[in-house]
């Protein structure tokens, strides 16, 4: 049986942030750019015509500025360039004693990035990346992938404890950016530093890009697994963009990190997944070693522990478990599940829960209020009174936040409305 000290369970996959803004200011924002579509022949077509004036010819003064804020003390950092053409900024860096990584589809801009410095340099495959390319400095400091973003991956080159974030997630379609931001923080090592470069402006006078990304999505995108900082925000209209017919382009600078995890805390974490690919994808994603155990009190499920043991990950139907198996727990984090299983079971999953809580158990519950008649589900509608309804009469309900207009641009819904509730057992 799992020691009821300090151990949290954990039902649901992820973790969300809400975040306050106008439903309505956003969502046209977001919407007036939703359909861009850019190929990526385009982007090679633009490198091949010179068409690019996104290039900067200096050290981007936003990474020279924030570098020791990057850096937070560390020597020989590994960086990574997503989408980083022939940026300056990778050199600066090499010469400082960092590695630099990079990715772009354009080949010509890789070996622009070379010959235009007097850097000698090789050419390789990339075995687990059909017809991609990867160029390397001879001092082997410099290794830029030519190759499609979305085809990279941290098996490829690791973990990065730094990433330069200028003119990458401004440009890759919007409709890709969920994407993108999955694939950005399965890159970043456990003290990563994120400097992302994001631009406002009024996109119906620009369809882009660079597209505009406002800080509400910067937040639904990094904010449940990151820290965010907005370290600049400054008026960066040039008459370059005055002739694209824009008014006004701001530029801003958020300094993104990995949130403290609550298993490098020094807590005990329990999971439960159906899904055995989540959970697999959950140790690898962390650089975590594991090993996998039958769990002979329920037939075909297994049980995935960190080495250190400090984590154990069920693959099994939730219903199948029990305090009998599991022990009790001093916090539940309930993100994604009660709002995930059927209606019709709440109950039954209200009574697993209750069972599973020790004496002096906190259990954070974070629920949805939307029409339901707009959208389905799920995650599906989740009022208070049901709340008080299904654990009340053992435990007090507090509401610690109600958060709403969260913008949700693939659902029909309307108004949405974030709740998290606090559950203890009653005295």
């Amino acid at each position: 049986m799992i020691s009821q000290r300090n151990c949290i369970m954990v039902v649901g996959v992820s973790f969300i942030f809400c975040v306050v803004v106008s439903w309505c200011q956003t969502n046209k924002m977001l919407a007036a750019q939703a359909d861009r579509v850019m190929a990526l022949g385009e982007w090679e077509e633009r490198w091949q015509e010179e068409k690019i004036g996104f290039h900067q010819p200096n050290i981007h003064p936003m990474l020279e500025s924030n570098i020791e804020k990057v850096l937070a003390g560390r020597k020989e950092v590994t960086f990574f360039f997503p989408l980083c053409g022939k940026a300056l900024d990778m050199k600066w860096l090499s010469d400082m004693g960092h590695s630099v990584v990079g990715v772009e589809i354009a080949e010509k801009a890789i070996k622009q990035f070379f010959e235009e410095n007097n850097m000698t340099y090789s050419e390789e495959e990339v075995p687990v990346i059909p017809g991609a390319k990867v160029y390397k400095s001879s001092e082997g400091n410099i290794s830029l992938y030519q190759c499609d973003l979305f085809n990279f991956s941290s098996s490829v080159a690791g973990q990065f404890g730094g990433i330069w974030d200028r003119g990458s997630l401004v440009a890759i379609n919007p409709a890709d950016r969920e994407k993108y931001a999955a694939l950005i923080m399965s890159l970043m090592a456990k003290d990563c530093r994120y400097l992302l470069d994001t631009v406002l402006y009024n996109p119906e006078l620009y369809k882009g890009p660079p597209f505009m990304v406002p800080d509400e999505q910067v937040q639904s995108l990094f904010g449940a697994s990151c820290d965010i900082e907005l370290l600049h925000s400054v008026d960066a209209l040039t008459d370059r963009q005055k002739g694209w017919g824009l008014d006004y382009l701001t530029e801003k600078v958020h300094l993104i990190s990995p949130k403290t995890k609550l298993a490098d805390m020094g807590h005990s974490v329990v999971g439960v997944d159906v899904v055995e690919t989540a959970i697999k994808q959950f140790f690898e994603e962390q650089s975590l070693s594991f090993s996998e155990e039958a769990v002979p009190a329920v037939p075909g499920a297994k049980v995935y522990k960190s080495a250190d043991g400090g984590i154990s990950l069920y693959h099994c139907d939730i219903y199948k478990l029990s305090s009998s198996i599991l022990g009790q727990f001093g916090g539940i984090w309930d993100r994604g599940s009660l709002v995930a299983i059927n209606p019709g079971d709440r109950k039954k999953y209200a009574s697993l829960m209750m069972s599973l809580m020790d004496t002096g158990c906190r259990y954070l519950l974070d629920t949805f209020f939307y029409n339901p008649d707009l959208f389905k589900g799920p995650p599906f509608f989740v009022s208070d009174e049901e709340v008080e309804t299904l654990f009340a009469e053992t435990c007090d309900v507090d509401l610690l936040q109600s958060c709403d207009e969260l913008p949700r641009l693939d659902w029909s819904s309307g108004l949405f409305i974030e709740r998290v509730h606090l559950l203890t057992p009653k005295a």
